[in-house]
């Protein structure tokens, strides 16, 4: 497999990372756990093996009625992967969802459906791992959102 340009990682348990190439193809992985904890051996062993020259890594803020031990564990899992990205040297950009979304999902509602729409219609080769797809165009919106992620970081790169 080609090294990868740029790395999306959707941050979270029920999150993904993808990886876009230079041939324009695009994979995409279920978020390593072990346990209950995102598995940053497994994460760091994908990324020195894909060596992206751009990683993008979605911010982590608190809304509103959301778990104060759902947000910590985000906000774990957040330092944690950019501590990864720097300690193992990676260029990384840390965007926040609303950020990336005005760009990324222009003139859309800007939601779930419409990063999978999105993902979809640009990758309709899409490789994912670690997923049992019911339907075959089904797309977690975990791997949308790291898609898009990966995409930003197309932009900007």
């Amino acid at each position: 497999m080609a090294t990868a340009d740029y790395c999306g990682i959707d941050v979270g348990k029920n999150g993904a990372i993808a990886f876009l190439y230079p041939n324009g193809k695009a994979v995409a992985i279920r978020m390593p756990v072990l346990g209950k904890e995102i598995d940053l051996c497994h994460i760091e062993s994908l990324l020195v093996s894909e060596a992206p020259k751009l990683i993008v890594i979605e911010k982590q803020q608190a809304f509103p009625g959301q778990g104060v031990v759902s947000m910590f564990n985000l906000g774990v899992q957040y330092g944690s992967l950019k501590g990864l990205a720097k300690g193992l040297g990676f260029s990384f950009l840390t965007p926040s969802p609303k950020l990336w979304k005005k760009e990324i999902l222009a003139g859309t509602a800007k939601d779930k459906a419409a990063a999978i729409r999105y993902v979809m219609q640009k990758y309709p080769n899409l490789v994912i791992y670690g997923y049992e797809r019911r339907r075959k165009k089904e797309i977690p919106d975990g791997v949308a959102d790291a898609v898009c992620l990966a995409e930003y970081g197309k932009l900007r790169g």
